[in-house]
């Protein structure tokens, strides 16, 4: 994989996020990846049906989230927290978007942001860490145009 990279002038570590999505064909796979799959696949026909089972687990994982965020549940483990954290910060795009107006919102999204620590009217808590790739996103405050 890293040759693969080399190759390619791909410099960015990929996330086991990145990885696990592009494995099970969640997002679309990079050139560079695609034959190291195919080749993978032909050499372990039982690799293909692992494949399977996982692309149905990672399905199942964002309907689980968005189900706890709107009973109240508690979000748990890796997966789960990757999900939130990549609703939430869409959530906080959207509500970039609409310039602080929570009101285009659903209750799923707004328990998503109550749960990554943002508060709507609060500008100053407009940031989320990008599950893709682990930095911080700041969000323009109402005093940088919004």
């Amino acid at each position: 994989m890293a040759e693969a990279m080399r190759t390619a002038d791909i410099t960015r570590t990929p996330t086991l996020f990145q990885a696990n999505a592009w494995i099970i064909a969640a997002e679309p796979t990079p050139g560079w990846l695609a034959p190291l799959l195919a080749s993978a696949d032909l050499r372990d026909p039982d690799r293909v049906s692992l494949i399977a089972a996982r692309r149905r687990h990672m399905w199942a994982v964002p309907e689980e989230v968005w189900g706890a965020f709107g009973t109240g549940q508690r979000i748990a483990g890796s997966e789960q927290v990757a999900v939130a954290a990549r609703i939430a910060f869409e959530s906080l795009t959207e509500l970039a978007t609409m310039r602080g107006d929570s009101s285009g919102l659903g209750p799923n999204e707004l328990a998503a942001l109550t749960w990554a620590g943002i508060e709507p009217k609060d500008t100053s808590t407009w940031f989320v860490t990008d599950p893709d790739d682990s930095e911080t996103v700041w969000f323009p405050r109402s005093d940088d145009g919004f």
